[in-house]
């Protein structure tokens, strides 16, 4: 096998992840997904990949732990299926089960047959850094240089006209507070892009030899432009997956150092914003520990957990079994309420040992791994965000459903087996050389 053929998964995985963020994730001010037919064009490409990933003689690895992941990934797919037996909308599940399992599985043999996972996952992160500085970029230059209008439907638009280009963007809550959304239409959706394109910048500089001012201004560009979201859940998130990677790399005495350098430079300009908007911000829910009326879809997911317990709904359809019964007219807005009341007990049993077991795997492998510095920051890379999306999913429903997140989530997770191989045999190998 010559040394193109073992870069195929490779292009196939970058491309079909860059294709799932643009696809997937922008969108217009209105809301409509900015790409035509989005959702037809990924699983479109996600099934070529497929297609043609056989014509170069891709061979899965066969590891122990890469076999009970495969396995309990089957699983459950295999439970979400059955779950069409006892729903009131069996069509919909299939459908669903379909459409959001069969691309991380075919991303999953993608990635197990992968020869080069390393310059792969290298590729991958640069495309989230890129992608979150590029919409970063663009919704900072909208906020400082745009000019907010009203729209017909109520809702305020910034628009900067350069020549014949229009640039728009939707922004959110009221003055001094406005949440910028880029191009993802939403600013929690734009905050969680950041939540993993910041870890993914922070990881590319400490793997390179030669750290440049060009990653470091790509680094504050999409802090600021996630502070400016005030998106609390993505914040949070992505402060924990930050500690964690800091911690784990430099060690927590340094971490701690860090820690006061950036709270004697950032604290100023926090007293600074807080005085200028002081009358604001009791007004401001961001600002406050409400949950923005997910409450109001959490009870009724609620009262079904208790109602059927084991088995849930049907998955895919807490929305129309339950939610739009209930008179609510919202999504579950959680993946660990929202999952239980679909598949039940059993079925988010099996899903919540399928992630724990990628994490212990990789902890495990996170102590053998220290000789090898560029395995080890990949590797902490994708147990940090492993961690901070379990956290991030309290709040949010965006894996196990058709979304950009499930595919990087899942990515996240295959690529963890992977590297825990690889630093596996590194340990193997030092310890026959000494």
């Amino acid at each position: 096998m010559n040394k193109n053929t073992k870069t195929r998964p490779c292009l196939i995985i970058c491309f079909l992840l860059a294709v799932s963020l643009i696809c997937l994730s922008l969108e217009e001010t209105s809301r409509v997904p900015l790409i035509p037919y989005n959702s037809h064009i990924t699983i479109g490409l996600y099934c070529f990949g497929l297609i043609i990933l056989p014509l170069y003689r891709f061979s899965v690895s066969m590891r122990k732990s890469i076999l009970i992941q495969i396995f309990l990934l089957w699983l459950l797919f295999v439970i979400s299926i059955m779950s069409a037996l006892w729903s009131y909308y069996p069509y919909l599940v299939l459908k669903r089960s379909f459409i959001i399992f069969l691309p991380l599985i075919i991303l999953s043999l993608m990635v197990f047959s992968d020869k080069r996972p390393i310059d792969t996952n290298i590729t991958v992160l640069t495309i989230f850094s890129i992608f979150g500085f590029a919409l970063s970029l663009y919704g900072l230059i909208l906020y400082f240089f745009g000019s907010n209008l009203l729209t017909s439907e109520g809702h305020t638009i910034q628009v900067l006209q350069l020549g014949p280009v229009v640039l728009d963007q939707r922004i959110y809550g009221h003055k001094p507070f406005h949440r910028i959304s880029s191009l993802a239409g939403n600013p929690n959706n734009l905050g969680a892009i950041l939540m993993i394109s910041i870890p993914a910048t922070i990881t590319i500089w400490l793997t390179r030899k030669k750290n440049s001012i060009s990653l470091l201004l790509g680094l504050l560009i999409q802090i600021m432009a996630l502070i400016l979201t005030y998106s609390r859940t993505a914040i949070a998130c992505t402060l924990i997956i930050i500690w964690l990677i800091v911690v784990a790399n430099l060690g927590l005495k340094k971490t701690i150092a860090i820690g006061m350098l950036l709270l004697v430079v950032l604290l100023p300009l926090v007293i600074a914003k807080i005085s200028f908007a002081a009358n604001n911000i009791l007004d401001s829910s961001r600002f406050t520990l409400d949950l923005n009326k997910r409450e109001v879809a959490w009870l009724p997911l609620l009262d079904s957990i208790r109602e059927k317990p084991f088995l849930g709904v049907g998955f895919g359809t807490s929305t129309e079994s339950i939610l739009q019964k209930s008179g609510v007219d919202l999504s579950a807005h959680s993946l660990h309420i929202g999952l239980l009341s679909e598949i039940g007990i059993i079925g988010y049993t099996l899903f919540a040992l399928y992630w724990l077991y990628t994490l212990i795997i990789g902890m495990f492998a996170l102590k053998r791994a220290q000789s090898d510095c560029l395995i080890k920051a990949l590797l902490i890379f994708c147990l940090s965000v492993s961690t901070g999306l379990i956290f991030h999913q309290i709040f949010e429903f965006k894996v196990l459903r058709f979304d950009y997140m499930n595919h990087i989530w899942g990515y996240i997770s295959f690529t963890t087996s992977i590297i825990t191989g690889l630093a596996l045999e590194t340990r193997q190998e030092s310890e026959i050389t000494t």
